[in-house]
């Protein structure tokens, strides 16, 4: 267990009529997705016990090729429509890789990509940790026009330099976690960039 951090992104129509419709929006949050969740936190660690015993014994290439797809995955798994996105317990890597800084629930970086994990005016349903949060249409346009100007050399930089009290870091970083952040930050990329197209309002929650 542990705290996660999980994306929906939803019409501004379908948001307002969340917040003027409490059993409505009680159903969403807690109805189906909920169990849906679980069943996947199961699916992943099962996952992960499975992968850390293949890691063992495949080739060098093969191991490559695990990583490079983790990510994406994950989250096909969590929802095939890629509506809902969940970055796991790498919320704070990839938040220090964007902004250099080491954040647990507030943030001194420059927005918009403070704004990635960290951001979002809290809305008056509750999450595991604190409140859900939302990014209108236009903070998830420029925050997806910042993640497509952002270098893997500047995350390199950052990656190479990091290592020291990352959340559920329980190893120094190597090349497989170099691989895997940055599908996970494809990933979120591309949520960003679909909801932006959409002119959607984008969801954050800590579970």
């Amino acid at each position: 267990m542990g705290i996660t951090v999980n994306y929906r992104r939803i019409s501004p129509e379908k948001f307002a009529e969340l917040q003027g419709n409490p059993k409505l929006a009680e159903e969403f949050f807690n109805g189906e997705d909920s169990s849906s969740t679980a069943q996947i936190d199961r699916l992943m660690q099962a996952q992960a016990q499975n992968e850390r015993e293949l890691m063992q014994q495949i080739s060098t290439q093969v191991r490559e090729a695990l990583y490079r797809d983790k990510a994406s995955v994950y989250a096909d798994n969590l929802d095939t429509t890629k509506t809902q996105l969940s970055i796991e317990k790498e919320w704070q890597a990839i938040h220090y890789l964007l902004t250099g800084e080491i954040a647990f629930d507030e943030t001194q970086a420059e927005p918009p990509l403070s704004n990635v994990v960290l951001g979002g005016r809290p809305t008056k349903f509750k999450a595991s940790y604190g409140y859900v949060r939302y990014l209108t249409p236009d903070e998830v346009k420029e925050i997806a026009l910042a993640l497509n100007q952002v270098s893997r050399e500047e995350l390199r930089t950052r990656f190479d330099s990091g290592n020291a009290k990352i959340y559920a870091q329980e190893e120094q970083w190597d090349e497989e976690s170099w691989m895997f952040l940055m599908n996970v930050q494809d990933d979120l990329v591309r949520f960003f960039n679909e909801a932006a197209a959409n002119n959607q309002v984008i969801l954050i929650s800590s579970d």
